[in-house]
């Protein structure tokens, strides 16, 4: 129970939820008006002409990895020009693509009216801050650190709800954010309301911004990942892909969900998908999806080359730790992996990672897995490397010894669920072994 403003007495729970309800409506007025298509418009005319960035051959492409210090955006102008700067940076570097981070439109929130005071509400962290809780989303309110310095997709469908296989996790079971013993059950406002009610004006802003800033710098822009509804209302963590030309190649959900996530509603995806460009193949997959060795055999059986993986490690920085990441994953299942790190303080949680690109150790000139990597885990910074996708391929054909799975194994001993993968890859991808 709430105590009155004038210490008469608590206030009902019925009329706190009531008021909080009144609140959030009004927190999505404010938000529509500010994100209103006048005010994106507005705000991407005042940007500076674009950098064409250098053409990516057939072979050959320049990555941008993005290291953020995210702040939150008070108005959309803010943001926009937060984002263009990293678009022309990158561009200055001559990159064509550029990967962003985990939770890039969090910083969207600042855009609610006392957010930090709904936060208290009901954005808390539920239960104790800890070190394996990484890529989790922000928990209590604290001051946030200012920044400063179609037709060409393939997809693998898992096993549907129905089906006896489920996919691995990366937490315990999800709980309902309405079980008995969800700490969200008695909470005024969940963040699941909150998400749910930005989900338009997100979605509204990523799509209008970052297809914009790929076609002003002609650039592949991997955006980071949105906390968005999806078709049938589940808010999933997003990632959005566009290609220089500004067309939204597609979006992945993450897969793998962390403990916060799965307890707070938001809902895994259950697709993964490869985009063909013209100079090689491209996968977002999102964070905690890089922990798993299926998901990049699975992406390796699309026929990926580069993966473009954004991440928001809500964690103290251990390099050891860090190593469960992308960086095993493309010695396993080769390909090029660029890593975008989301860093700094917000609503009390810090980010921290290093931005980086890795391969194959037989293609790196240290002959230790890294192409480029940040020099620093919580300051933003842009690391860019050149990849040589017929090298790779190559490598894949002619030195690449695959020694990590069993397919006897699995027909043997998994039979039915092993010609059902094999069934959905075919159909995803054809004429591919």
């Amino acid at each position: 129970m709430k105590t009155s403003a004038n210490g008469r007495g608590p206030i009902p729970a019925i009329v706190a939820r009531a008021i909080l309800s009144m609140l959030l409506s009004a927190a999505r007025g404010a938000v529509a008006w500010k994100t209103r298509p006048a005010a994106i418009r507005d705000a991407l005319t005042r940007l500076s002409p674009g950098i064409a960035a250098r053409d990516s051959t057939a072979n050959r492409v320049r990555v941008a990895a993005v290291q953020w210090r995210i702040t939150l955006a008070a108005t959309v102008a803010d943001y926009v020009t937060e984002m263009d700067a990293i678009v022309r940076e990158s561009a200055s570097l001559g990159a064509t693509v550029v990967a962003f981070p985990e939770n890039n439109g969090l910083a969207l929130l600042g855009l609610i009216p006392g957010v930090k005071r709904l936060a208290r509400a009901a954005l808390s962290q539920p239960g104790r801050k800890n070190a394996d809780n990484s890529c989790d989303p922000p928990g209590p309110a604290r001051e946030s650190d200012s920044w400063r310095s179609s037709d060409s997709t393939q997809e693998f469908r898992a096993p549907r709800e129905s089906d006896s296989w489920r996919p691995p996790d990366s937490v315990q079971e999800p709980r309902s954010p309405h079980s008995p013993d969800s700490p969200q059950k008695s909470a005024l406002v969940s963040p699941l309301d909150v998400f749910r009610m930005m989900s338009p004006f997100v979605d509204r802003v990523a799509r209008t911004v970052f297809s914009e800033l790929a076609k002003r710098h002609r650039m592949v822009i991997m955006a980071g990942s949105f906390l968005v509804a999806d078709g049938e209302g589940n808010v999933c963590n997003t990632a959005y892909l566009f290609d220089e030309t500004g067309r939204l190649m597609g979006t992945q959900d993450k897969l793998h969900l962390v403990e916060a996530e799965s307890t707070w509603g938001l809902a895994p995806g259950r697709t993964l998908t490869a985009f063909s460009t013209p100079f090689g193949t491209l996968a977002a997959p999102v964070c905690m999806d890089a922990t798993y060795f299926e998901t990049f055999r699975i992406l390796l059986s699309l026929g990926v080359d580069i993966a473009l993986l954004p991440i928001g490690d809500a964690a103290e920085y251990r390099a050891f730790y860090a190593l469960r990441g992308i960086w095993p994953r493309v010695q396993e299942s080769p390909m090029y992996g660029v890593k975008a790190a989301l860093v700094g303080n917000l609503f009390g949680q810090t980010f921290t990672g290093k931005a980086g690109v890795v391969a194959p150790i037989s293609l790196t000139p240290q002959q230790n897995g890294v192409l480029a990597e940040a020099k620093t885990y919580d300051r933003s910074e842009i690391v860019v490397a050149d990849l040589d996708i017929q090298r790779l391929h190559t490598y894949r054909e002619q030195e690449w010894e695959d020694n990590d799975i069993r397919p006897s194994l699995y027909e043997r001993d998994l039979s039915e669920l092993y010609a059902r993968m094999q069934l959905e890859v075919e159909l995803a991808s054809p004429g591919q072994p």
